[in-house]
């Protein structure tokens, strides 16, 4: 049988897949773009109306401006990243409300109760991570929206937020800080490298029994790959980490052009993700399995279920780990023991993932645009947390006193 390289493969599954995710602009695009197919008339309505508000704090009017249609709004929470902020601390914390970070060990067995026990363990620590996160941010979010007393400005910017962090969510590794223990290495040497490491403490207060690659930057491809952007003269995308080989979703397609300050869609741009979108939603099977999914409002369970796959995917079993020669005590080197196998059963999850998210991201708007026309698990979840008090809206949220702003 002929071999092929990773690179080749690479390019093989991009071009001939069925439809295309990434968890780049793209990814969150496409879940945006299946929860708009399945918003209500009314919820949709009321959805137009805050994409047309002007926020100018954070990020600033120009970011909120170009990023005004529903789909483009769902990449706003990266924009303003790079914009300028009043407060460094709210910046960082800005950007940690994109992931949730519970430990995860690929060598330990994969389940429910594990997932759930870790994720339990970093919430109800008093760190950061535990305060600040995916999972706390979508709640402060969906609070925010459905107050009746929030402000104009904090509903806009709750909005936004609600489209972007369901996104992160159903990406895997955006639910994992994966450690890599001795037991994930097959060569002797390299376990007794890591052992010799962990003995002399060179992780105390940074690790626990392993090497942090937090979502997965740290797990070094032992070969780059290249994704090539749609309709773009922009070079490739290299992808020379696992974390980012699942932001591309693992070559399941071209993503669009990446900017920080996007510019305003063109109609290919639209046209790609209108038909990714319709593929997706006509692709996905409706079996038992994926309306339950869908029908489950309980979010801690979006996080469980992402985390576990993240455990799958970094497993020993799929991936052969070494020491990274430049940098062994905070990267690891990764072959894939089945590379082309590898990416078409991981494509799948990504589909899933972009349709379970857009379709829970749709059943949550329309009940809070929509609650008489609203699924009633979800309904049930907004109540929920509009009257638990320990849920802070998301200007609350930030660590420092923090203002949202429209322009009047």
């Amino acid at each position: 049988m002929k071999k092929y390289s990773m690179l080749t493969l690479f390019c093989y599954f991009i071009s001939f897949c069925l439809s295309s995710t990434a968890w780049w602009n793209t990814g969150h695009e496409l879940t945006a773009q299946v929860a708009k197919n399945n918003l209500t008339p009314a919820a949709l309505k009321i959805a137009d109306k805050y994409l047309k508000i002007p926020i100018t704090y954070p990020g600033n009017f120009q970011a909120s401006k170009k990023t005004s249609t529903f789909i483009e709004a769902s990449v706003w929470c990266d924009v303003i990243k790079k914009c300028d902020w009043k407060n460094k601390k709210n910046k960082k914390i800005n950007s940690m409300f994109h992931h949730i970070n519970p430990l995860t060990f690929p060598g330990q067995a994969i389940s429910a109760t594990n997932s759930e026990k870790s994720i339990k363990k970093l919430l109800d620590s008093k760190t950061d991570l535990g305060r600040y996160n995916c999972y706390t941010a979508l709640q402060s979010s969906i609070k925010s929206l459905a107050d009746k007393n929030s402000s104009l400005a904090e509903k806009a910017v709750a909005f936004r937020f609600i489209l972007h962090l369901v996104g992160d969510i159903h990406m895997p590794l955006h639910n994992a800080a994966i450690i890599i223990t001795p037991n994930c290495f097959s060569k002797p040497q390299d376990k007794l490298m890591l052992k010799n490491w962990l003995l002399k403490g060179h992780n105390k207060g940074k690790h626990i029994n392993g090497i942090n690659t937090l979502g997965g930057g740290g797990i070094i491809l032992d070969k780059s790959l290249f994704a090539p952007v749609l309709n773009s003269e922009q070079k490739p995308n290299k992808i020379n980490n696992l974390h980012g080989l699942w932001d591309s979703t693992v070559g399941l397609s071209k993503p669009l052009p990446h900017y920080y300050f996007p510019k305003k869609q063109h109609k290919n741009h639209n046209n790609h993700i209108a038909s990714e979108a319709q593929n997706i939603l006509k692709n996905t099977k409706q079996n038992k399995s994926i309306k339950d999914r869908v029908e489950d409002a309980k979010i801690i369970n979006w996080i469980i279920k992402s985390n576990m796959l993240a455990a799958e995917f970094t497993s020993p079993k799929k991936l052969e780990y070494f020491t990274n020669p430049k940098n062994p005590n905070t990267q690891v080197t990764v072959k894939f023991r089945n590379f082309k196998l590898y990416l078409k059963s991981a494509q799948k999850v990504c589909r899933k993932q972009i349709y379970v998210g857009g379709m829970r991201m749709a059943k949550l708007l329309n009940a809070i645009f929509d609650p008489k026309q609203a699924d009633k698990n979800y309904f049930e979840c907004v109540k929920k947390i509009k009257a638990d008090k320990t849920i802070l809206i998301l200007s609350k949220l930030f660590p420092k006193p923090i203002t949202f702003k429209v322009k009047n």
